[in-house]
């Protein structure tokens, strides 16, 4: 399932989104390369897109280590784990294999596609409301989507305690975007395509 086909699922399911992350970077022109694509939706929504992305054979990563992930084989096991662990964000991967009725299992790094990756966030210092207020719009794969402006963007990634090399390089791009020192020399964005996304 590609970006477009995740975001069109849970908008079928009126759960709505905003990309944020790499993907919202680069429908920013950034030259970021990302396959994961980070959502931030709603908290209300939390248990009706993983019950969605669950009947579409998704699972919820609860833990990750040198060797792989531990995904939750089930959708009453990964509601259980949210309510006990009480995380700002989820992230769930398409299933390798079947996962049955298992309570959890263990995928190698190797079984695990990561332009697969979905993770939710709803827990940001930029709430959904006001992101979804100020989110730009285009297309991908014939799917209307959203996602943050720039100015959000910068806002989220100001905000994290743990930044990576890449983030400060994305701060800097958005500074030099927002302050009109980098240019776009697209005017609309209908059919703009992601890389990585149609796979």
């Amino acid at each position: 399932m590609n970006a477009g086909d995740v975001i069109a699922l849970l908008e079928a399911h009126s759960i709505p989104s905003v990309i944020v992350g790499g993907i919202a970077m680069r429908l920013h022109d950034s030259p970021r390369v990302t396959q994961d694509l980070d959502l931030s939706i709603p908290s209300s929504s939390s248990e009706a897109a993983i019950r969605t992305l669950y009947e579409n054979g998704y699972a919820l990563v609860s833990d990750v280590t040198d060797t792989g992930a531990t995904v939750l084989g089930t959708v009453e096991s990964a509601l259980d784990w949210i309510n006990i662990s009480d995380p700002g964000s989820l992230t769930l991967i398409e299933r390798p294999l079947p996962v049955g009725n298992e309570t959890s299992c263990h995928v190698a790094h190797d079984d695990i596609r990561v332009e697969s990756q979905v993770d939710l966030l709803y827990d940001l210092v930029v709430p959904f409301g006001r992101l979804l207020q100020e989110a730009e719009e285009t297309t991908l794969s014939g799917v209307r989507i959203r996602y943050a402006s720039a100015r959000h963007l910068l806002l989220l990634k100001e905000a994290r305690r743990d930044r990576s090399p890449a983030d400060a390089a994305d701060i800097a791009f958005l500074e030099a975007r927002l302050s009109g020192t980098t240019e776009n020399p697209r005017s609309t964005r209908t059919g703009r395509g992601t890389p990585g996304s149609d796979r």
